[in-house]
This record gives structure tokens, C-alpha cells and sequence, in this order.
């Protein structure tokens, strides 16, 4: 028997991967790019849907980061005997550039930028919906600022070495 209270730990497992400094898109911080990317749409939200793989506000280059997603929940939820069909909802949520932090009183501002929000949100074939939440800073993504990860060039340089 499935234990479906280890939904929640996916939920929670998937917004920690999500909120990571190592969450790149082109080898910068991939909530920094989808916050301008989402500013520059008129919006503060962004949804992606891990399931369809649709995005709102649509936003480019985030194809391979919801596949990533998408094929780490698949692989969290068959660790604990979980069948994909046995998930009919997986959306990751963002709320950026909020006026204060839904956390202001356990979480130090170790950070430039605007508070944001992270949510999970995990729906069973039973219609039961688990969801996991952080809280943190986020600045809109600009490259003259940041540095790109040498990750992005991993690719690149193992083409050389053949």
C-alpha cells in the first residue's frame, strides 16, 4: 500500500530543487529569468504546469527546465511506488516582486531584490491536493550584474574533448 502522505514531500523536495542557486536557464538563476521574463509579459506570476508542460505567461528557454521538473517528479514518485497516472495535477507557482515577505519574521534578507514565493501544488488521482510553499529574495534577472554558471558551457566543452 502507497503511502500518499509522501506526495507532500515532493511537493517540498521539488520547491527546494526549484528555489536552488543551481536551478539554472543558460547558466543563470532560473527564478531571476523567469521573474524579467514574466515582468516584461505585464504579469508577477508564473505557472508552469509539470504535467502539460504549459507555462503562463509563456516564456522562452523554460522547455528543458518544466521537462527536468517533470521527469524528477516521475522519478520521486515511482521511488515511493507511485504510478504516474496516479498524478492529475503538478504546478509550480511563482509570486515575485510581493510588497513583504510571507516569512519576514524566520527569514533573513541574505539577498538584493524583492521577496517571492515558491508553491508546489501536487493533485492525486483521488483529487486530494498536497502543496509545499519557501519563501525568499529575487531580483529580476541582468546578465551585466550576474555571472553565468560555467554549467552552461558543460556541453560545449565536452564536444571539445572528443
Amino acid at each position: 500500500m502507497v503511502n500518499r502522505r509522501e506526495i507532500k514531500g515532493i511537493a517540498a523536495g521539488i520547491v527546494g530543487k526549484f528555489s536552488s542557486r543551481n536551478n539554472d536557464i543558460g547558466g543563470y538563476w532560473a527564478l531571476g529569468v523567469l521573474y524579467r521574463d514574466a515582468v516584461r509579459n505585464g504579469s508577477t506570476v508564473v505557472q508552469l504546469n509539470l504535467l502539460t508542460g504549459d507555462i503562463q505567461p509563456p516564456i522562452r528557454n523554460a522547455g528543458p527546465l518544466i521537462s527536468y521538473f517533470r521527469e524528477y517528479l516521475f522519478f520521486r514518485l515511482k521511488a515511493v511506488g507511485f504510478e504516474e497516472y496516479q498524478i492529475k495535477g503538478a504546478t509550480v507557482e511563482l509570486k515575485f516582486g510581493l510588497k513583504e515577505n510571507p516569512n519576514e519574521s524566520v527569514l533573513r534578507k541574505d539577498t538584493w531584490g524583492e521577496p517571492y514565493l515558491c508553491r508546489v501544488f501536487l493533485v492525486d488521482d483521488l483529487g486530494k491536493c498536497r502543496s509545499f510553499e519557501k519563501s525568499g529574495w529575487c531580483a529580476q534577472h541582468n546578465s551585466k550584474l550576474e555571472r553565468q554558471s560555467a554549467r552552461a558551457y558543460e556541453g560545449w566543452r565536452q564536444k571539445i574533448q572528443q
